[in-house]
């Protein structure tokens, strides 16, 4: 048991890393197991998959395939202007911190605190849906490959 929560382990537990945030904490808890994936090396078997895939999280397009398919990510960031617009011009009202000088307002640090909410919602946000486009695309393959670029 990890604070309040359950864990249950599909291995061999190695390490845990633990990221504080203002408002919440997470941990990353590094398991050793040997995967069980079915590969077929005549193919796929028929109605199922296309083959190998690489997929390339990139910054300009969302999710570019080897296939040459390019997906775009839905604009968070753009739902969410408006809401930041917003908590901004409320912030820009309050006291500040000036250094060394005045202490910030406990409304300008609550409304901070909302500010940095809203983007980490977004950040979520979009980590999650690659997440979930990655898992959609990859069963449908026969088999994936993971490498690291060797940069110099």
């Amino acid at each position: 048991m990890i604070g309040d929560c359950h864990v249950r382990f599909l291995g061999e537990g190695r390490r845990a890393t633990y990221k504080p945030y203002p408002t919440r904490w997470y941990a990353s808890i590094t398991v050793n197991c040997v995967p069980e994936r079915e590969t077929h090396p005549l193919g796929p078997p028929p109605g199922r998959g296309k083959g190998w895939v690489g997929l390339d999280f990139g910054c300009k397009v969302a999710i570019a395939t080897s296939d040459g398919e390019f997906i775009e990510a839905p604009k968070f960031q753009a739902k969410a202007a408006e809401r930041v617009r917003q908590l901004s011009k409320q912030l820009r009202r309050k006291r500040r911190p000036e250094k060394r000088k005045t202490k910030a307002s406990r409304r300008w640090r609550k409304t901070q605190k909302q500010i940095a909410s809203v983007k980490r919602k977004v950040a979520n946000q979009r980590h999650d849906w690659s997440h979930k486009v990655a898992a959609q695309i990859v069963p449908q393959m026969n088999a994936d490959k993971r490498g690291y670029l060797n940069r110099r």
